[in-house]
């Protein structure tokens, strides 16, 4: 086994995640390694997030989605990556690299 990724795509940019779809549809990335997930983005994070079969959650919204992700992570002890108000440059090679 390896490890897996859910996508939730942008509710104000969503055609993004369609194009993205094709790359691993193309590539030598087996079924099921990225998936993508549309819906609600707090409900979709509170899911991922209860789910005892996820390891980690990363999120990226309002600070309410990321106090809920947070609280609702806390039943399976699940690592999370929250933005905590903060966007960072992801060309700035301090900010864009490292543990996290």
């Amino acid at each position: 086994m390896s490890n897996r990724v859910v996508v939730v795509p942008s509710s104000r940019h969503p055609l993004i995640a369609g194009d993205f779809c094709q790359a691993p549809d193309t590539s030598a990335a087996p079924g099921g390694v990225i998936n993508i997930a549309t819906s609600e983005r707090d409900l979709l994070a509170r899911t991922l997030a209860e789910h005892d079969d996820v390891a980690a959650v990363w999120h990226f919204g309002s600070p309410n989605g990321r106090a809920m992700v947070e609280q609702a992570s806390t039943g399976n002890l699940k690592v999370t990556w929250v933005n905590i108000g903060r966007q960072p440059d992801w060309l700035d090679r301090t900010q864009a690299q490292g543990r996290d």
